[in-house]
């Protein structure tokens, strides 16, 4: 777990640090003083996020164990899945309301370098035999990539969908 925080998450959270200020954001209300610092928006997404992660890794590793995969690429495949929730929750994280789809990739490239750099690690760790060994790791499937790939998009997927209710909520009249 140490390592899917440290690699998942080290250099990301980092290189969110360098993000450009959200476009318009001083014509935004003040939030409530009450609310303290983590708003309810924040934590409603939290709890989202943390159920689709959950349950996306959970997915992954049962399907192995019950396809018969053996267990180090059950594991394997669920540790992936954990890093590359990671990658895409980083570019959810770069505006609490404007798509990723409408945000340039480049405008902060330090979060490009970052996932970048991660996915060479996580690729190092499956399938360089000495960090296979030391994280009892193995190569995977094309099968198995599919599957993660496909399973590791619903954190947009999920993050775009409240996005865009949340601002259908604030256009319309109250």
């Amino acid at each position: 777990m140490i390592y899917v925080k440290i690699q998942a998450n080290g250099l990301q959270d980092v290189a969110l640090a360098f993000e450009p200020g959200e476009e318009g954001i001083i014509k935004r209300p003040p939030g409530n003083p009450g609310e303290g610092i983590l708003s309810s928006l924040i934590i409603q997404r939290t709890l989202l996020m943390g159920i689709i992660l959950a349950a996306g890794t959970l997915y992954v590793f049962i399907s192995a164990i019950r396809e018969g995969v053996p267990l180090e690429r059950a594991r394997t495949a669920a540790l992936t899945t954990m890093v590359f929730f990671q990658f895409y929750q980083a570019f959810n994280c770069r505006s609490e309301i404007q798509s990723v789809f409408r945000m340039s990739l480049m405008a902060n490239p330090f979060l490009l370098f970052s996932i970048i750099a991660a996915f060479f690690a996580q690729m190092a760790v499956i399938y360089v035999p000495a960090l296979q060994w030391v994280f009892r790791t193995v190569p995977l499937s094309i099968n198995e990539w599919f599957q993660i790939a496909l399973v590791t998009v619903t954190v947009i997927i999920a993050v775009e969908i409240d996005k865009a209710i949340r601002k259908r909520k604030r256009m319309s009249p109250a």
